[in-house]
């Protein structure tokens, strides 16, 4: 048996390995044979494993930390307010301010116009297509605006895209449908519909509110079908109620239009 199977308290040699060694030694004798290094910050013994001995320096995280605070902490100024403040040594070349408030307010004075990394041309000022009135849009958006709001949009469009300018036109209406909307005479729809619009769905029962899509205007039997704008004819159905509606009524009503004639509309 060798030295590394004797206890060194007792000289006890019968022992298979190091390990029941300092199993007796731990048991037999209450002490670790692990070995024992003094803590850099507090001074005090505390047990490592082997191979730990010649690296381990603190007993404790916090004995650590403080060690750190103390002896690898370095005071730099800021930039903008010009405060000393304290960081770790491995960043004192690369911090700059003291804090986010500092940071932000010397990149709003430093980082404008064509300073900022993002620069992209500034705001140009435009006229609109419609109103005449001038407003101020980003360069890069320039080539790509024509109305300073949705209202003068919705105008222009209205005036545009209609008939063959609209881009979902799909033919227009044939010959014996335009007789029929001709027969109504010049009707002001967007100032009807909201006389007889109700505030709840006569199908569903849904109350519109003033956050949900305003109901739809539905005529019972449609235009296209010998129908009117006449009140008896319209009824109030929330957006959904009105899609299942029309789809129903497009199964019949293509049909009927096909027994009319250019003379029967006379």
């Amino acid at each position: 048996m060798g030295e590394d199977t004797r206890c060194p308290t007792c000289d006890r040699e019968d022992f298979a390995s190091k390990r029941g060694v300092k199993i007796h030694h731990k048991t037999a004798h209450g002490v670790s044979l692990k070995p024992r290094v003094e803590c850099e910050q507090c001074g005090d013994d505390f047990l490592v494993k082997p191979r730990r001995k010649n690296t381990a320096r603190f007993c404790s995280d916090e004995c650590q930390r403080t060690f750190l605070d103390e002896n690898h902490r370095k005071i730099v100024s800021c930039d903008w307010c010009n405060e000393e403040y304290e960081v770790r040594a491995a960043k004192a070349d690369s911090t700059r301010f003291c804090s986010r408030e500092c940071l932000s307010k010397s990149r709003k004075e430093t980082f404008t116009g064509e300073e900022n990394p993002r620069w992209k041309g500034g705001f140009r000022t435009v006229s609109c297509e419609v109103c005449g009135e001038e407003y101020e849009v980003r360069a890069a958006k320039e080539a790509q605006t024509r109305f300073c709001s949705y209202e003068c949009k919705s105008i222009k469009y209205q005036k545009e895209r209609r008939g063959e300018g609209n881009p979902r036109w799909k033919g227009g209406f044939f010959d014996i449908a335009s007789r029929v909307r001709s027969l109504l005479g010049d009707t002001d729809w967007d100032r009807l519909a909201p006389q007889v619009r109700e505030s709840e769905c006569e199908c569903c029962g849904a109350v519109s509110s003033e956050d949900d899509r305003a109901h739809h205007v539905h005529h019972i039997v449609p235009i296209l079908a010998g129908g009117t704008n006449e009140e008896w004819n319209l009824m109030t159905l929330c957006p959904e109620c009105h899609r299942r509606v029309e789809e129903f009524t497009k199964t019949f009503v293509d049909r009927v239009l096909v027994d009319f004639t250019s003379d029967e509309l006379n």
